[in-house]
């Protein structure tokens, strides 16, 4: 089954719907859900806590000449 899914705004009281080409000879089932933002976000910062609770709570073991020698070493491996 294909499906047309788009994110729209009436316009005085209505919403208007362009119907592709292969659907124009076909019946349709029209289901309407509005799109309550504050859930959205709500979700979208309740992912982000969990994700910052995975990250470490202490500083990295490696200095910033670690990480510099490390890509030079990768860099010459690469570059040979």
């Amino acid at each position: 089954m294909n499906a047309i899914r788009q994110i729209v705004s009436p316009l005085n009281g209505r919403i208007s719907i362009d119907i592709p080409e292969e659907y124009r000879q076909k019946s349709f089932e029209v289901i309407i859900l509005p799109i309550d933002d504050t859930s959205d976000k709500e979700q979208i910062q309740a992912k982000m806590a969990r994700f910052l609770q995975t990250l470490p709570l202490t500083e990295p073991d490696l200095t910033d000449a670690d990480i510099l020698a490390e890509i030079k070493e990768v860099r010459a491996k690469r570059y040979k």
